[in-house]
């Protein structure tokens, strides 16, 4: 079965390139996304958003109510497929503690997220057996919402625990039937094949617009789970209050603080390749010592506008005809080409 999305359902061709949110004439995700937003009431003979906080408001709003899906998936019990491949498919050379298997648990319902596929057990989580997967098909517009919830919850949630590398380089060993694999057969049965690894398209400068208008959302999440200890879920919130410090932390031998920084810093540039968004990770020419990779964007929470000033860039683009307009397709010129400039302040 293949479901679609909402606000995210918008545009049709290309995805992103590598230098800037836009690329001339050609179609982005960012762009699709927002001309989604910006015409979300149109077909039912509605007005389009006219001022910088009703924009942002409706851009955030469809951003949570994603995230709000990806909640649902991260906290009833996993598939049998991923719950199989996680705990008997992967080979932890020596069986594996049940912290790196509940971890492998959560990366791979987040890829699979960020693909479109969803699978779950059937019998209302109970049964041996799994319900038939469901396909959401990823337009621009819809990838885009998911790349960034996808990005930014694994980042928030799992980017300060320990062995996320070990784990990662586990998963990714798996050759025979492997994540992609399994990923790549579910959307084959479809029709749906060319949307495997649709985050490639992505550039840093739509991330970094994505994770600011997304906002503290999935980082408030996060501590209220963990706040809840085992009642804040198998993956979440007990993987954090029972094995997170018996694993990451033995003994209490470093503050909590360092422990997480530490892993942080580990894991910079782990995240973003292995749910294959953007394709410049990790390397950066030499002289460009400074230059930000996706890690640097997702882990640094510096790294984001405050509400206000995309506020305040919409209201201006509104205002100097950039995405008013009556019938006309939104010209979005100016304002890519100010929250371009924007991003390279803080790159």
């Amino acid at each position: 079965m293949t479901a679609q999305g909402g606000a995210g359902g918008g545009g049709g061709g290309g995805g992103g390139g590598g230098g800037g949110i836009g690329t001339g004439s050609n179609t982005t995700f960012l762009e699709d996304w927002m001309n989604a937003v910006l015409n979300k009431n149109a077909p039912q003979g509605g007005a389009r958003l006219s001022t910088g906080e009703e924009v942002v408001e409706e851009m955030k709003k469809d951003l949570n109510e994603e995230f709000d899906e990806l909640d649902k998936w991260l906290t009833r019990p996993e598939s049998n497929e991923i719950h199989k491949f996680c705990h008997d498919e992967v080979d932890w050379g020596g069986g594996g503690s049940q912290y790196e298997k509940v971890l492998c648990e959560g990366l791979a319902e987040i890829k699979y997220f960020m693909n479109g596929v969803e699978t779950k057990k059937a019998g209302k989580g109970k049964s041996g057996n799994d319900e038939e997967a469901q396909i959401t098909e990823l337009t621009n517009g819809k990838a885009y919402t998911r790349c960034i919830v996808g990005a930014v919850a694994l980042s928030e949630i799992y980017g300060d625990h320990c062995k996320l590398k070990e784990v990662v380089e586990r998963v990714q060993e798996k050759v025979t039937d492997g994540v992609e694999d399994k990923l790549r057969n579910h959307l084959k049965d479809k029709g749906h094949e060319n949307q495997l690894n649709k985050c490639q398209g992505i550039t840093k400068e739509q991330l970094f617009i994505g994770k600011s208008v997304l906002g503290n959302k999935i980082k408030e999440w996060t501590q209220q789970k963990r706040s809840m200890r085992e009642n804040g879920g198998w993956r979440v919130g007990r993987q954090w209050s029972e094995r997170w410090p018996r694993v990451c932390n033995p003994g209490s031998k470093k503050t909590q603080e360092q422990a997480q920084k530490e892993a942080k810093e580990e894991n910079r540039n782990i995240l973003t390749p292995f749910l294959k968004v953007g394709t410049d990770n990790t390397q950066v020419t030499s002289g460009q010592n400074n230059v930000s990779t996706f890690g640097d964007i997702l882990m640094n929470d510096a790294m984001k506008l405050d509400e206000e000033k995309l506020k305040q860039l919409f209201e201006t683009a509104i205002q100097d005809g950039s995405i008013g307009g009556n019938t006309n397709p939104p010209n979005m010129g100016k304002l890519i080409e100010q929250l371009n400039k924007e991003y390279q302040t803080q790159a």
